[in-house]
């Protein structure tokens, strides 16, 4: 009887701290992250409607882009968009080299997925063991703020090649900063919208990477903060022989939009993928806890677990 006790409490103590648990998912799940990651109160998307019209992504395939568009690279040389271009697919990612939220989150899920990324057999051009940048790709970040200067964009360059530890790629990472006339050129014709306050110096934008032919036609698009390893390495086959794919799924949009301070709001990220993540847990905790009484009920029912066996 002990034991049966002892298990019974054993099993509620768990399943407690499972709602526990599920409490806090579903918290996390309809809140939004601060932008120095402490949660904030759910945004009133009444007052910010405005701000998300502002923003967003119509994906614009096959449309070439402006290529004599003037900018400066993180060495502060002024090259024009299509001088980075050498043969390989790109994949760029529109954000500014200030942002702590959405775009390092993007910035992180590339630099992970092309670490693991490894070639598809049926895929013939890539026969590697990994999608090296430089050599299979090219990666542009494109400062969507006008006033970030070359400095701020060789600092992100200096942590990105720390983070992806592949010495001699240097090449292959192309960090931009140029003006907004140049920035426009380019985000108007992958179809960013995006919101830019420049007496606030406020950014409201969406998170997204763009697949580009080395011709410097738009290829594919990634919606949202991950870049998964499959639909990378499809993306790349097909930008690498000029072609043209599907549009992308937007039903996850992420963005990171900016409030005001002076309105005493700090600044948050609306991330539906959030409450995707929050869903799944939820039902990966119940499904553990159905698991673990199950388990119970057949331990119990041994003949050890009988009382006075």
């Amino acid at each position: 009887m002990l034991k049966t006790t002892a298990s019974r409490s054993k099993n509620c103590s768990v399943f407690l701290h499972a709602l526990v648990a599920v409490a806090c998912v579903s918290a996390l799940s309809n809140s939004a992250f601060a932008q120095d990651g402490a949660l904030a109160n759910t945004p009133n998307y009444d007052n910010q409607s405005q701000l998300t019209k502002d923003m967003g992504i119509t994906q614009k395939l096959g449309v070439q882009l402006p290529m004599d568009t003037p900018f400066k690279d993180d060495e502060g040389k002024s090259i024009k968009f299509g001088d980075i271009f050498s043969g390989r697919p790109m994949v760029m990612i529109p954000m500014f080299y200030a942002c702590r939220t959405g775009c390092s989150v993007i910035t992180d899920s590339l630099l992970k997925t092309l670490t693991k990324a490894t070639a598809k057999t049926n895929i013939a051009e890539f026969k590697a063991d990994d999608l090296r940048v430089g050599r299979d790709l090219d990666v542009i970040f494109l400062s969507i703020d006008p006033v970030e200067t070359p400095e701020l964009a060789h600092g992100k360059k200096v942590l990105v090649m720390d983070a992806y530890h592949q010495p001699g790629t240097e090449n292959g990472w192309h960090m931009l900063t140029g003006s907004m006339e140049s920035i426009h050129k380019i985000t108007d014709a992958i179809g960013f919208k995006y919101k830019y306050d420049a007496p606030r110096h406020l950014i409201n934008h969406p998170v997204c990477s763009v697949l580009i032919t080395p011709k410097g036609v738009v290829s594919g698009y990634t919606i949202g903060a991950e870049v998964q390893t499959r639909v990378l390495e499809s993306a790349l086959a097909l930008a690498r022989n000029d072609k043209v794919g599907e549009s992308a799924d937007q039903s996850f949009m992420f963005g990171c939009i900016m409030v005001d301070p002076t309105t005493g709001k700090r600044r948050v990220i609306i991330e539906n993928v959030l409450r995707l993540a929050g869903v799944v847990t939820l039902i990966v905790l119940v499904t553990s806890i159905v698991g673990m009484s199950i388990k119970s009920r057949r331990e119990t029912s041994l003949p050890g677990g009988q009382p006075g066996a």
